[in-house]
């Protein structure tokens, strides 16, 4: 399939799903945050529930992936905020 002309943004892809397809965006950001709520208060900076990484930063969950993904390399990195060193970067 050929790719659209118009780009749609991550807000405007959240407010379909939620108003046009019915998904309780609020309900599914309640269930990430009871998953991860352990780990923050033990002051983690990530946490591996049920094959899902969660990464953590001040409180928030800023990303998640699948466990078993790679490490991201090359142009990802670059993109990484590196001012600050990252707690999950040592794990293999």
């Amino acid at each position: 399939m050929k790719k659209p002309i118009a780009h749609v943004t991550d807000h405007a892809l959240l407010r379909y799903l939620e108003r046009a397809k019915g998904i309780d965006i609020d309900a599914i950001r309640d269930e990430l945050g009871h998953v991860v709520d352990k780990a923050i208060e033990m002051g983690a900076g990530a946490a591996v529930v049920d094959g899902v990484k969660y990464i953590l930063r001040e409180r928030s969950v800023i990303t998640v992936a699948l466990a078993q993904e790679p490490p991201l390399r090359g142009r990802a990195m670059r993109r990484r905020d590196r001012r600050k060193p990252q707690d999950w970067e040592d794990e293999e």
